[in-house]
């Protein structure tokens, strides 16, 4: 609740998921959103519990032998939350292809060590209609995860910098006159004022009143560059009565940029207002791009250049009835602000010839509470992997595979030994040979036991090598790693899969809540270098 709030988890205990497959990769991603209050959970498999399951999944037991997975896996997930709903459907998940539109009651739909063909049909469904889907796959030592989101939009981003928007630059203050008027009630040179009154004015009111004492004496230009800075910050501390004890002039120092340097719009926030998207509105438009469209009306008339005012104040050193009395008056410019959005998001509706209550105040009122953190994730759909590429494509992978090597250690020591690490792009693009090679073959290299593990590692690398010139790869398959997953047999042992699991439910619970900001777009988690890493492709 402290990392997505009320809000989120209500989003969350109305969400319904669907799992495709019942393994222990699909158990421990399950296990993780069942904790938390995942509303209701699908898992559809047609395996049965055998004896190999006992070895790698702590969601079935020796009772269950013989009976099918997807019912066992789902009974003992049920017991950990009984407040969860799940349900089980025994059938091969490519039966269900033939009506794809079966998978559009989900909220996300995470494929479990899927074929190719399930992957690809299921997920270009669903990125057809803006719906979100996620393929899972542990392969022995090796993890891979990819998101496939054609149209992820979040509100609340939870950004790690400081979004804090005080509306205390010079130019903002004509837009606030009431937070003007409430800095000018204190007479920070008065002797009347007792130290202890002086020491509990909020910092805001004295980074204002000394930015306008300063700019009396610079020609009405606030600080204007580093040595300015430094002058200005010089001036609050010599203002201060004993700078070692007042801690709201100490603040009003540490937090001078905030007075001098002036807010701008976030790309990644202008991105979103400059988005076709939010350009051209229509019937069909999401109430997200026609809220964006309002603000940025508004930023472009009423707020000449800047966001609506945010009710969001920091910590500072004050007393309670100062600090009360200015959240007040910025709640009270906030609504008024929202007001404003509203007026504009009314005007769109009208224009479009749509109901004037189908958009809430409470939903126009959350998206400028966190406008300064919006963000629209696009990955791109998962059938581009498997086309032509062109090279700007693998540009990405390309510069991992043109970085160079260290290696640890020191090799002129008799007792160094080399340990062969393949640049991490060689992992992921080995999983998608293996992929190949179970469309081609209906097994994946190395299985069953008594195969030619041989002959599929070097069937491996000719895949390879087919695949990597078509994707505009600057390399060659390493032979180590064909090796390696030909070794690894597809088996899902079971630490990587419980890390694959809590990898995934985490991006999962992001994108159900429609906070923080997902992956985009893959992730492959390598165990046997205990490395992990992630690519745009």
């Amino acid at each position: 609740m402290r990392l997505w709030g009320a809000h989120g988890q209500k989003l969350l205990e109305t969400a319904h998921i669907c799992v495709l497959g019942s393994g222990p990769t699909a158990s421990e991603t399950l296990k993780n959103l069942v904790l938390p209050n995942i509303g209701e959970f699908t898992i559809i498999d047609d395996a049965v519990v055998g004896e190999s399951d006992l070895g790698n999944n702590f969601f079935v037991d020796e009772d269950s032998l013989g009976k099918p997975r997807a019912e066992v896996v789902k009974t003992w997930l049920l017991e950990m939350n009984p407040e969860v709903r799940g349900n089980h459907i025994v059938k091969k998940t490519s039966e269900l292809l033939n009506d794809l539109s079966f998978f559009d009651k989900f909220e996300l739909v995470i494929l479990c060590g899927q074929s190719e063909e399930v992957n690809r049909k299921i997920c270009a469904h669903r990125y057809e209609h803006l719906q979100a889907s996620m393929v899972l796959q542990s392969y022995g030592l090796l993890g891979r995860m990819r998101t496939v989101l054609r149209e992820h939009l979040v509100i609340e981003s939870h950004p790690d910098n400081d979004r804090y928007d005080l509306y205390i630059h010079p130019a903002q203050w004509p837009a606030f006159p009431q937070l003007q008027q409430y800095c000018e009630e204190f007479d920070l040179d008065s002797k009347e004022m007792s130290d202890e009154a002086h020491a509990h004015v909020p910092y805001l009111v004295v980074l204002v009143q000394h930015m306008k004492k300063w700019m009396k004496e610079h020609n009405g230009q606030p600080p204007l560059n580093y040595e300015q800075n430094k002058q200005f910050k010089e001036l609050i501390r010599q203002a201060s009565r004993n700078i070692n004890e007042e801690e709201n002039f100490q603040e009003a120092v540490d937090y001078a940029h905030r007075a001098y340097q002036k807010p701008q719009v976030d790309h990644l926030v202008a991105q979103v207002f400059s988005d076709a998207k939010a350009a051209v509105l229509t019937k069909a438009s999401r109430a997200f791009w026609l809220i964006a469209h309002a603000v940025n009306q508004f930023v472009q008339h009423e707020g000449h250049g800047f966001l609506p005012v945010s009710p969001a104040l920091p910590d500072m050193h004050s007393t309670t009835a100062n600090y009360i009395k200015l959240k007040e008056i910025f709640k009270a410019k906030f609504d008024e602000d929202v007001g404003v959005v509203e007026r504009y998001v009314q005007q769109q509706l009208q224009a479009l010839q749509l109901p004037l209550d189908s958009i809430a105040r409470s939903e126009i009122e959350h998206f400028v509470r966190h406008v300064r953190q919006v963000r629209c994730v696009r990955t791109s759909a998962l059938d581009s992997e498997y086309e032509p590429q062109d090279a700007d494509a693998a540009e990405e992978l390309n510069e991992i595979f043109n970085e160079e090597e260290y290696e640890e250690g020191d090799e002129s020591d008799p007792s160094f030994v080399k340990v062969p690490n393949p640049k991490s792009p060689h992992w992921y693009m080995a999983l998608r040979c293996a992929e190949a090679f179970h469309t081609k073959h209906g097994r994946y290299p190395g299985t069953p036991l008594k195969c030619d593990v041989e002959s599929d590692a070097a069937e491996l690398l000719t895949i390879g090598e087919e695949l990597y010139p078509r994707l505009h790869l600057q390399a060659s398959p390493d032979a180590d790693v064909a090796a390696e997953i030909t070794r690894h047999g597809a088996t899902e042992i079971h630490n990587t899969a419980a890390f694959m699991g809590g990898v995934a439910a985490q991006e999962a619970l992001k994108i159900i809540m429609k906070q923080y900001i997902p992956l985009n777009s893959t992730l492959v988690f390598n165990g046997i270098h205990g490395a992990c890493y992630t690519f745009k492709i």
